[in-house]
């Protein structure tokens, strides 16, 4: 099982996906083919505004620390995350 398998299944059974540096090594979606609510597709700057920092701030934290999540995808200029993906890794790495 790849590390993007293994994440998928951790996420369909709620077991945390940390194990896997968060990184999928295949470049397409893990979310390919499931229903997604479209509120829990957010930017750089809906995660900035949410967790109180600047858009360049969630890129930054995209860019040193691997275990952020991978985005979704990239629509024009904007990478998306899933929301529920960044809030765990949030609450698992800001103090508040």
């Amino acid at each position: 099982m790849s590390a993007c398998d293994d994440r998928q299944q951790s996420m369909d059974d709620g077991r945390s996906s940390r194990g896997t540096g968060g990184r999928c090594k295949r470049g397409y979606s893990r979310l390919v083919g499931r229903r997604v609510d479209i509120d829990l597709v957010v930017t750089a700057a809906d995660i900035g505004g949410r967790a109180g920092v600047s858009a360049q701030a969630v890129h930054n934290w995209r860019h040193r620390y691997e275990d952020f999540p991978v985005p979704l995808r990239v629509i024009g200029n904007y990478q998306v995350w899933y929301w529920p993906e960044v809030e765990r890794w949030l609450a698992a790495n800001t103090a508040g």
